[in-house]
C-alpha cells in the first residue's frame, strides 16, 4: 500500500501560484506585466512548455491561469531560488529542506520533492490571507503560530487571476 498523502511526488505546476505571489510582494511584477515565452536557454536549463507552443509576449495574469513555463522559469531566476526556497522552508516542505543546497530554477517546474499534505497546507494559505498555518489533525493539537507566506494584496492577486 502506498500512502498518497505522505509519499513525496513532483508538484509540476503547483508551485507558481507562490512563485508569482513572491514576484508580486518583490515588487517586480504586476498581474498586467509582461513577460515573454520563447524558446531560452538559461545556462543548460531549456524548459518547454506542456502543449510545445510558445506563446510569445504574455502578461503575467495570462502567465500564472495558463501556466506556460518559460515565464515561470524567468520570474523565479529574477525572484531568486533562495528567496521561494526559504518561503517554501516557511511552509513546512521536508524535501526542499533536506534538498535546499540542490534546488535551481528547475523548482518553477516542480523540480523537487513534495507531498500532497504539504501542498495541501500551502493552497490553505491563499484562502487566508497568505499566511500558512499547518493543519491539525487532533482536537488535543494546540494551534500552529501562523507564518506569513505572502502579504494579503498579493495572495489577492492570486486568487483573483486563479479563480
Amino acid at each position: 500500500q502506498v500512502d498518497g498523502i505522505q509519499a513525496i511526488r513532483s508538484p509540476g505546476s503547483t508551485l507558481k501560484p507562490l512563485l508569482y505571489g513572491l514576484a508580486f510582494d518583490e515588487g517586480i511584477y504586476t498581474p498586467k506585466s509582461q513577460l515573454y515565452d520563447v524558446p531560452t536557454n538559461f545556462n543548460g536549463f531549456e524548459p518547454e512548455n506542456f502543449d510545445k507552443i510558445f506563446h510569445g509576449k504574455v502578461s503575467v495574469e495570462f502567465a500564472l491561469a495558463n501556466s506556460p513555463n518559460i515565464p515561470a522559469v524567468r520570474v523565479l531566476q529574477r525572484i531568486s531560488t533562495p528567496l521561494m526556497v526559504e518561503k517554501l522552508k516557511k511552509a513546512e516542505f521536508q524535501s526542499i529542506k533536506k534538498n535546499a543546497s540542490k534546488l535551481g530554477l528547475s523548482l518553477a517546474l516542480g523540480g523537487c520533492g513534495v507531498t500532497l499534505e504539504e501542498l495541501t497546507n500551502l493552497f490553505a494559505s491563499y484562502a487566508h490571507g497568505g499566511n500558512f498555518v499547518k493543519a491539525s489533525f487532533l482536537a488535543k493539537e494546540s494551534p500552529a503560530t501562523p507564518q506569513a507566506l505572502l502579504s494579503e494584496e498579493a495572495t489577492f492577486f492570486v486568487n483573483t487571476i486563479l479563480s
